[in-house]
Parts: C-alpha cells; structure tokens; sequence
C-alpha cells in the first residue's frame, strides 16, 4: 500500500480578490498558523516524505509538516501551481470587464479554458499526476504540499471524476485529503478534512 497526503498551501500574504498561481507571495500570519495547526494535527502520522511545490506557499506550509520529523522538504516541480500567464497578479473584477468572454468561460468551463500566455489544465493534470506517480514509486507515505488545481488533478484521478466536474469538489487552503493505493487501486480515505474531523489519522 502507498499513501499520500494531500494539502493545499495555507493563506498565502496580500492575495485576496487576485489571480495568483506563479506569483510567489509567502504565508500570512494567519496561513502560518494554518499549517502549524495542521502540522500539529498531523504529527502522530507516519511520513517517509514531505513534498512540497516549488512556491514559497506551499515550502512554507510543509516546513511545518516536516519540523521534528528528521526529514528535508522535497520540491518536485510538476506539483507547481497553474500559469495563469497575462492574468497572474490580477483582480478578478478586473480581468471580467476587459475581456468577458474569456473570463466567463474561465467561471463556467475552467477545466476548457487556456489562460493568455499561460496553461491550461489538461497540462496541470498530465505534470501533477506525473509527479504523484514518481512520489508513490519512491516511498510509501507522504505528504505532499500544493495547490487547489494539482491537488483536485490527483483527487479527481482517483475517484473517477470527468475533468469538466472536478471543480466541483471544493479545495479550501490548509485543507488534508488522503488517497491509498492498494495493489494501484486508489481508496480516498479523506477529502478536505479540517484539523478537527480526522483524529482517525493518527490510528
């Protein structure tokens, strides 16, 4: 059996009401204490690894996972958040007024939607699953640290899910799902779990 761990990043500093995928914003006061909450809630939980996006939110968030376990954060590129190109730094209020059309096919088709210079998801999808099979072949149990799209990418592959209904699971930062795989069969045990739901974990 292999385990992963999937957590979104906790609140990044001065995104609110942005487009923000490679920008490169650290923790807020209140994202650092997100993820040492569930660092925390986490620490009875074995982990071989804890992997981590290349992003300054995602490293700082498993920096808390990884303290005190006698473990560096590894960063594996293909957990990077989605390029949202032109928009990247923009507000969402913004982008809708100067190019509508785009930005509605964004809100009703996001998984359809190639963003100005950037990507789109089947390319998120194609790297994250990469990257979570690389991660499962080189240890049993990790936590891997990333973002809403690469996280519902892995959840999505595993239950099933049709890219044009993934997002209608929803990812909220700081958020913990877990998937086995016995035998390369998928089993989500967890999806968007808060620090007060899973106690189950640490059994």
């Amino acid at each position: 059996m292999s385990r992963l761990i999937v957590v979104r990043h906790a609140e990044p500093d001065g995104m609110r009401g942005r487009i923000y995928g490679r920008l490169d914003p650290p923790l807020s006061p209140t994202g650092r204490a997100q993820a040492e909450g569930v660092a925390a809630w986490l620490q009875p939980v074995p982990l071989d690894a804890v992997y981590a996006s290349p992003l300054r939110r995602a490293r700082e968030t498993a920096g808390f996972l990884a303290r005190g376990r006698g473990i560096e954060v590894a960063i594996h590129p293909g957990l990077v958040d989605i390029d949202f190109g032109e928009w990247e730094g923009g507000r969402f209020e913004e982008l809708e007024r100067s190019d509508p059309d785009l930005y509605r096919s964004w809100m009703t088709q996001p998984t359809r939607t190639r963003f100005p210079g950037g990507e789109n998801f089947e390319e998120l999808k194609a790297r994250a699953l990469a990257a979570a099979a690389e991660i499962r072949r080189e240890v049993e149990s990790a936590a891997v640290v990333a973002h809403a799209g690469v996280n519902l990418a892995i959840l999505g592959d595993a239950v099933g899910i049709p890219d044009d209904a993934i997002f209608r699971l929803d990812q909220p930062l700081a958020a913990v799902s877990v998937v086995d795989w016995i035998e390369n069969v998928p089993i989500v045990r967890a999806v968007n779990a808060a620090v007060e739901s899973a106690s189950w974990l640490a059994r």
